[in-house]
């Protein structure tokens, strides 16, 4: 019975906390980037990176209008393609702490991931 309680005590934290899973916490702490957050929102909160590495592109494609309201079907409308950049911030807090990886695709941060321990003194801005 203990078994099933705790197994269910940890699915339910990890869908409460999972959302913020992919989130990189700076500046003392206060300041929080997550997942959709644009890149002059993490300079703000976490200051400008370390290095900035640019990855690739990617060609993302969309179907854009011609939905008849009433039935749902499509009818015309156009479809449109934008190739953006794909780069990676790094953040590297220091010995005691992790090298810090934001990815990019254009303006917006789409994962966050440590790199291994960092080196050195911190130069996060907490």
């Amino acid at each position: 019975m203990k078994k099933i309680a705790t197994a269910t005590l940890c699915a339910i934290l990890l869908l409460v906390f999972g959302a913020d899973a992919s989130a990189f916490r700076c500046n003392h702490g206060k300041g929080l980037v997550t997942s959709g957050s644009s890149k002059a929102k993490v300079r703000l909160e976490c200051g400008q990176p370390d290095d900035i590495e640019r990855v690739k592109t990617v060609t993302r494609g969309r179907f854009l209008g011609g939905e008849d309201p009433q039935t749902g079907r499509t009818r015309g409308g156009i479809y449109a393609e934008e190739t953006v950049p794909v780069e990676k911030w790094y953040y590297n807090c220091g010995s005691a702490d992790f090298l810090y990886v934001l990815t990019f695709e254009g303006d917006t941060l789409v994962a966050e991931d440590t790199g291994g321990r960092g080196t050195g003194p911190s130069r996060c801005t907490y």
